[in-house]
């Protein structure tokens, strides 16, 4: 079997549009009306503070949950799953397959060869880890399994939830890097954290998820300034909301994020 995605690599042009999105579990909102869009070859982060949605809202663009209301379209249709590679939050790999087990099952599944899955184990660093069960690996490395799950086949539109918390420095560096130059491909990138700082000089655009709602926040690169790191256009609520938690976890990540297609 050959995976074929299909996109329309140019930049600028509007791909992804989200319009009168909600979500409710019962009486609770926790998305009401949702509507942005983003465009192709760009790098987008989604802030916000804890509980706030962005985790759902990933989700429903992922059409693993259904909407309460609104639509979802890619390049003006439905998304179907082979156009979206998604990485959780959390993720719970089967604990007793090793990381070569884990590749090469997802590889297999996607019709691509055990060379493929290799140059996805070297390219994050886990090919001296290939021999360990799931369930003996750190966070940082789990993460880092999710992403070379991730990094396996080509995709329209990438969603990646909290995807730094759990790597190091160098990793964290490393990420960014590559979804940076997914976007210069022409790919859709739309990455949440509650830190905004770490990646505000790499986004094309900041968005902003409070009291159900999206918002742009900063500019991305264009926005962050040599002296400090400038809110420009980020409501306040955003800003006093997830400024002071974000300066202590910005020092000390949290523990695990895992990924999977």
């Amino acid at each position: 079997m050959k995976i074929r995605i299909r996109y329309n690599p140019i930049d600028g042009i509007v791909m992804l549009n989200i319009s009168s999105l909600s979500k409710c579990y019962g009486r609770n909102t926790v998305l009401d009306e949702v509507d942005f869009s983003l465009k192709g070859g760009s790098l987008n982060v989604l802030t916000g503070s804890n509980g706030t949605g962005k985790s759902t809202l990933l989700r429903l663009i992922a059409q693993i949950e259904r909407p309460t209301g609104g639509n979802i379209e890619l390049f003006g249709r439905v998304p179907v799953p082979l156009q979206i590679g998604y990485l959780p939050q959390n993720l719970h790999f089967n604990s007793l397959l090793t990381v070569v087990n884990i590749i090469q099952f997802y590889a297999s599944v996607w019709g691509l060869p055990k060379t493929v899955a290799q140059a996805a184990l070297v390219r994050w660093g886990l090919e001296t880890h290939q021999g360990k069960r799931t369930g003996e690996l750190s966070g940082g490395l789990r993460q880092r399994l999710g992403l070379a799950v991730l990094y396996l086949r080509p995709a329209a539109l990438i969603l990646l939830d909290e995807p730094g918390l759990s790597l190091d420095p160098y990793w964290r560096n490393q990420l960014g890097e590559w979804l940076m130059r997914l976007a210069q491909e022409g790919v859709i990138v739309l990455a949440t954290t509650h830190i905004g700082q770490e990646w505000a000089d790499k986004a094309d655009r900041m968005l902003c998820c409070e009291e159900g709602k999206v918002r742009d926040a900063l500019v991305g690169k264009d926005a962050v300034s040599s002296s400090a790191l400038s809110y420009r256009g980020e409501s306040a609520l955003c800003a006093r909301n997830h400024s002071s938690e974000a300066m202590s976890l910005f020092a000390e990540p949290d523990r695990v994020a895992g990924g999977k297609r």
